[in-house]
């Protein structure tokens, strides 16, 4: 916003405006017969986007233009039948005025709003008028001057060979990208999607097609350095990728002397220019592009947006974190409880408080169960004292109710049911289970982490043998991992990759070329996704194995 001293004058006058707004389309939707309502809603649209103008606000300028349009192209007859389409088509501009009073409030405290703050609600109005969904570089002036990449050093060659490798990445990155459409650990998925990308890059090589590979490569790695969240749009940028592997597969050779569109390598750049500074090729990239400053990035935008953010979401997630917090405070007084030498140890009164706390808040976010069982071992508790101490029976029901809830304040925090359940019991050992699978996998994760980048530093060492000293130490542990988890195919790629690396690397010292180097590489991310799928499936993906499988034929 260019205009900060004018939005103070004008600020009461336009949130009266809003409501007015609100509240005239509020009584046409009573009444879709009095046309009249719904041309006052559209003038003082018309004026709300008047005064947005004048304070030089360019998305919420664009905001009302678009609202006032779908005001203008509003099918009444849908609306008075309350038609799927006619509610749809309400509630998005009864959503849209409610947005628009949040962003004024948002106004008051933070002036120096971004127009990319309002494109998400700009294409909820835009997805109802039927139109093309604005892409987040809308507002970044920029026209791309050309593709340009560095010059391979191997030339493009294209046979059967590249077929089957064009078909591996593929599968590999739309495995990737299937988890991240699912909302899964969003890290992961984008690492797994950034090493196809790579290799899509190298097999690439010259061709008009490969700066979208090395750009969208690059991309990916510094939404992974930001953290970034990924919305609807980003998800859609990385569905043209796909489509664009897809295509190179179909058509063969003449796709690869094809350049990429003009508007996704802009989107991708876009998104690489909000996270400069994040990694040196990015920095490269910027630089080689010509790319001038968006003006704002992506922390700072991230930071707005969860100003903007429904305040239902923010406020669940704040609940979940102060609970976890209690339960916390809980499982302490509870094992002072249990591990207490002596009455002066044991405080009945502070475990009484904390449990029926914690049983007051599950309550108000709807979890009734969980918070009534905790009240009822509250009320065991209470009767607690040196002449009552408690026995083990009852400190193992308090445990089990701490960690029923527990499980409770995890499905809060992931977005699901939080319906009840009656058998507690179950419900908390099912949560213990997958506490101690979560972190088993973790560990196997950054144990095959630790041995990539351990190899990594060997290659670039010209075959240091220092690099590969605990290499298989830490495999070794990763393999007793899988073993617990009972993957015994995935136990066997790994034992391959270890027999590989010991055999070829340690003893022999052999001197690797590079497409050996990278079918390594790819059976051991291979392994590292196949295992993120444990933790989000109830069967694992086969896919992701076979991958790592098909990699290590090769070694």
């Amino acid at each position: 916003m260019g205009n900060a001293a004018t939005f103070k004058l004008v600020k009461a006058e336009l949130n009266t405006t809003v409501l007015e707004a609100q509240k005239e389309f509020a009584a046409f939707v009573v009444d879709t017969t009095n046309l009249s309502l719904l041309e006052a809603c559209t003038d003082l649209v018309s004026q709300i986007r008047g005064t947005f103008i004048i304070i030089e606000d360019k998305g919420a300028t664009l905001l009302c233009e678009e609202l006032g349009k779908l005001l203008n192209e509003l099918p009444i007859e849908e609306l008075t039948l309350q038609s799927n389409r006619g509610k749809k088509l309400g509630e998005i501009i009864t959503q849209s005025f409610i947005f628009i009073g949040r962003y004024l409030e948002y106004l008051e405290v933070n002036t120096a709003s971004r127009p990319e703050l309002l494109i998400s609600e700009i294409n909820q109005v835009r997805q109802g008028r039927g139109l093309t969904l604005l892409k987040d570089s809308h507002f970044y002036n920029y026209t791309l001057p050309g593709l340009m990449k560095p010059r391979a050093l191997l030339p493009f060659k294209f046979d059967a060979n590249t077929q089957k490798l064009l078909r591996r990445y593929r599968h590999m990155y739309q495995s990737a990208f299937l988890k991240l459409l699912k909302g899964y650990r969003t890290h992961i998925a984008l690492q797994y999607m950034a090493r196809a990308t790579s290799q899509l890059d190298k097999l690439a090589a010259n061709t008009k097609v490969a700066p979208l590979f090395w750009v969208a490569t690059a991309t990916l790695d510094v939404l992974i350095k930001e953290q970034a969240e990924i919305g609807k749009n980003r998800k859609l940028m990385f569905s043209q990728i796909d489509k664009r592997i897809k295509a190179l597969i179909d058509v063969g050779e003449s796709e690869f002397h094809k350049p990429p569109s003009s508007d996704l390598m802009k989107e991708l750049l876009f998104n690489l220019a909000l996270c400069k500074g994040s990694s040196p090729l990015a920095d490269k990239i910027v630089q080689i592009y010509k790319m001038p400053s968006p003006g704002v990035t992506e922390s700072e935008l991230a930071e707005q947006k969860s100003l903007l953010s429904s305040p239902g979401a923010s406020v669940m997630q704040s609940v979940s974190v102060a609970l976890n917090e209690e339960i916390l405070t809980v499982k302490q007084l509870v094992n002072q409880a249990a591990t207490a030498v002596s009455t002066d140890e044991l405080d009945p009164k502070a475990l009484v408080q904390a449990l029926n706390k914690v049983s007051d808040i599950l309550n108000i976010v709807g979890l009734i169960s969980p918070g009534n069982v905790l009240k009822q071992q509250s009320k065991m508790a209470s009767s607690w004292s040196p002449s009552n101490l408690p026995d083990q029976i009852q400190l193992m029901a308090v445990a089990d109710a701490v960690l029923y809830a527990e499980s409770a304040i995890h499905r809060l925090q992931q977005g699901g049911s939080i319906g009840e359940t009656t058998d507690h019991v179950a419900s908390a050992a099912k949560a213990q289970l997958h506490s101690a699978k979560m972190i088993l996998i973790d560990e196997s994760q950054t144990g095959i982490v630790q041995a990539k980048r351990a190899i990594g530093s060997y290659f670039e060492s010209q075959s240091d043998p220092l690099h590969l000293t605990n290499v298989k130490t830490i495999l070794n542990l990763v393999r007793g991992g899988l073993i617990f988890l009972e993957s015994d195919d995935a136990v066997d790629v790994l034992e391959q990759c270890m027999a590989f690396i010991e055999n070829r690397l340690v003893k022999s010292n052999d001197q690797l070329d590079d497409s050996t180097v990278d079918y390594l590489a790819d059976a051991l991310s291979g392994l590292e996704f196949y295992l993120e799928s444990m933790l989000n499936e109830s069967k694992p993906d086969a896919a992701l194995l076979a991958l790592a499988k098909e990699a290590i034929e090769h070694l």
